[in-house]
């Protein structure tokens, strides 16, 4: 295959979440039906061109797709529907795994990227909600009683929210969708603890870029890739000033002192165990005391 026609990593997770934007559960099922009854007859990617694929589809007639890679929107099909098709997610999965990609994370991009909203340039606000799915219920539930909880206990269920999304990935796009999934959850809170769980949620995608696995530091450093770097500056960059609004903070409420606390313990527990090549939690509270 031409190198010129490979995904890159970056490529692949915003295929994902074209694929749950272009096409609903239902289609991208039977789509995966067709794939798996060897329907294509042809498909050849068009490498005069960037990300194209032509193919014909076997349904109650041949069907001819051509397959805008990376603007699945702008894809057609011969077909009565035209567009959005289970003929086009038939040569999506094909193209998937030709490229020696899971066509499951495709397959599954409802439910795996549930979280795909619209949000600001800070990566945080919400513009759109949208349902969430049944299996969320249960987390959003729990964390109602987050201002019960200590701030440990907001981290386990953070890696509960999570997990679907794996880790494998690091970068803007695994912190976007671990971002959004955590703001599913985040129930109404006074001001203080909207800020505080914004600061925590940053803290944890923060912990998944950039720590090792097993969590275990050493001295001798470990690489980490332009991508992951490029996200672990920009999550740093609203750290810093979520948690010079977080500590002007005033409440009645001494949960709110001891969740403060807990906090600031949380940030210096990790400056001590980071590497001295890195400083991206010390970063977190400069200026701050």
């Amino acid at each position: 295959m031409n190198s010129n026609t490979i995904l890159d990593d970056i490529q692949w997770q915003t295929l994902i979440q074209q694929t749950a934007a272009t096409f609903s559960d239902v289609t991208i099922k039977r789509g995966f039906q067709y794939y798996k009854q060897g329907r294509i007859a042809e498909s050849e990617i068009d490498h005069t061109a960037d990300g194209i694929v032509n193919a014909t589809v076997d349904g109650s007639e041949t069907y001819r797709v051509e397959l805008y890679v990376h603007a699945l929107d702008d894809s057609h099909c011969s077909c009565p529907v035209q567009s959005g098709c289970k003929h086009m997610v038939a040569v999506l999965l094909d193209y998937a795994n030709r490229q020696g990609r899971s066509i499951h994370a495709l397959v599954n991009a409802h439910s795996t990227l549930y979280t795909a909203t619209s949000y600001s340039r800070d990566g945080l606000s919400q513009t759109e909600d949208k349902p969430l799915p049944a299996g969320a219920m249960k987390w959003k539930e729990k964390a109602d009683r987050l201002p019960e909880m200590p701030v440990s206990e907001w981290h386990d269920l953070f890696e509960i929210c999570t997990a679907s999304l794996g880790s494998n990935t690091q970068n803007s796009f695994y912190a976007k969708n671990a971002l959004a999934s955590l703001h599913h959850i985040k129930p109404p809170l006074t001001a203080n603890l909207d800020t505080l769980f914004d600061f925590h949620a940053l803290l944890f995608v923060l912990g998944k870029l950039v720590k090792p696995p097993g969590n275990v530091w050493n001295s001798s450093g470990s690489y980490i890739g332009y991508h992951t770097q490029i996200a672990a500056d920009h999550v740093v960059a609203k750290l810093e000033e979520l948690f010079k609004e977080a500590i002007k903070y005033e409440s009645a409420d001494p949960s709110w002192g001891q969740l403060l606390a807990e906090t600031i313990e949380y940030v210096r527990r990790n400056m001590l165990l980071e590497q001295k090549n890195r400083k991206f939690y010390t970063k977190c509270t400069l200026g701050c005391g």
